[in-house]
């Protein structure tokens, strides 16, 4: 007998599949079409020297908007947040060329805002309602493919990026992103078609939370939690170990290339070489650590992976095996390991998917990689920057992840167990209580 319910394998499932990636792919492609015009437009109007504080000024209204995901969603319902967000995107896009020939100073930190703001919304949503959509029975066999938005969207919005911008220049990149962003719009109402039943009593009851605080829209909802704490803190520790291996990728091009010429080839190579082995990843090994390990312990292998080998590579002074860590591990993190954080939202309520999903982003992400740069620059001006600093960070870090990693995989089982953070819209009881009992192996603890 069947253990999902006709809404998880019926017709609609097919559908169902269309609209999450599409979604997906759409928010990714929009990020890489618009990002080239963005970074020109801020380089023109400030230069290099004056980008820091940008950034700063940057990130501080991109918070600002998370908390605007909160407001959105409590006013405009979860239904109607791709739609709303998508045409105040495509309207912001379109009118930035114009406003960079009045006052590109302000218009290109507007341009950097709004582009941010759009990524961040675009990716916390469009995965929100993909959550809402999928129980974990159903997310654990699609994600490994689901997934591969990522790396395709970034592939073929890079490349029409590349040639829209040769030949027409950043105002059409803006252009091509507005009209692309309302191409999210019908893939967001039928994604919202899909929208399960939200059932947010075991998240409470584990939480030992009133319902009440589930309508709280403001950045306390990525606190309040035990299990959402958890979540910020392993997706800080990733861009921390992001942050630290990053150095050791240009510390290798430092030492391996002497010319700026040399340089730059060599980091179009690694970068390259991240983009093929992200696909590869998300095809090969993705999909067969979903079914076999689940969330949790996935996590938790790649950070006992990381660990290995920046162990491996400092006993053996090499700063090529570094690089090849950092590789491997920007390549398992745009890929296992997001589609593995991903399904540890599946069981909790809807708000927690899209709002609370949202702060933790803006709270975990920026601070984990300011973290991981501070470490390094302190370290530097102790005189203690290294090899085996870096190893110690790394295996601290590392270790951090995969214990957080298991601490949450058992708080995912209960929640699992306890049902699955929504129901079917449509299914019999019968149907989900044929597939409970396969939800139990699949819970990833």
């Amino acid at each position: 007998m069947r253990t999902a319910s006709l809404i998880e394998d019926g017709p609609s499932s097919f559908a169902r599949r269309i609209a999450a990636t599409a979604t997906l792919l759409f928010a990714i492609q929009i990020h890489y079409l618009v990002k080239p015009a963005r970074d020109g437009y801020l380089l023109d109007a400030w230069g290099t020297a004056n980008l820091p504080q940008v950034n700063l000024a940057v990130l501080g209204a991109s918070l600002l908007t998370a908390y605007l995901l909160g407001f959105l969603r409590n006013r405009v319902g979860a239904s109607w947040l791709i739609p709303t967000s998508a045409t105040a995107a495509a309207l912001a896009f379109a009118l930035i060329p114009f406003a960079m020939k009045q006052s590109p100073a302000v218009a290109s930190i507007v341009c950097a805002v709004v582009v941010g703001t759009a990524n961040l919304i675009g990716l916390a949503i469009g995965w929100g309602m993909a959550n809402a959509a999928f129980s974990t029975a159903s997310a654990t066999r699609e994600y490994g493919w689901l997934g591969l938005a990522g790396p395709v969207g970034a592939v073929g919005g890079a490349s029409v990026a590349r040639f829209v911008a040769e030949r027409f220049g950043p105002g059409s990149l803006m252009f091509a992103g507005a009209l692309l962003a309302l191409a999210l719009i019908p893939t967001g109402i039928l994604l919202s078609k899909f929208q399960r039943t939200d059932n947010v009593e075991p998240f409470l009851a584990q939480e030992q939370q009133d319902r009440r605080v589930l309508d709280d829209a403001s950045p306390r909802m990525a606190f309040r939690f035990s299990y959402t704490r958890r979540l910020l803190v392993l997706v800080a520790l990733s861009s921390v170990l992001g942050a630290l291996l990053k150095w050791a990728l240009f510390r290798f091009v430092e030492l391996d290339a002497s010319s700026l010429s040399e340089r730059t080839a060599l980091l179009a190579k690694m970068y390259q070489t991240i983009s093929f082995t992200s696909l590869a990843a998300q095809v090969v090994l993705t999909p067969v650590l979903l079914r076999r390990l689940g969330a949790a312990r996935t996590l938790a292998l790649i950070a006992i992976l990381i660990v290995s080998g920046a162990v491996g590579a400092a006993i053996f002074g090499s700063w090529k095996g570094f690089c090849a860590v950092a590789v491997a591990f920007l390549s398992l993190d745009y890929t296992a390991a997001q589609c593995s954080r991903e399904l540890l939202y599946v069981p909790t309520p809807l708000a927690i998917k899209t709002s609370a999903r949202s702060y933790i982003d803006s709270f975990a992400r920026p601070p984990g990689v300011a973290a991981g740069n501070f470490f390094i620059s302190a370290c530097t001006t102790a005189g203690i920057w290294g090899m085996a600093a870096l190893t110690a960070a790394v295996v601290a870090a590392g270790g951090a992840w995969a214990l957080i990693a298991r601490a949450i995989g058992s708080r995912h089982k209960a929640l699992v167990e306890g049902g699955d953070g929504a129901q079917p819209a449509t299914s019999d009881a019968s149907s989900c209580g044929d597939a409970h009992g396969s939800l139990k192996q699949i819970s990833g603890a």
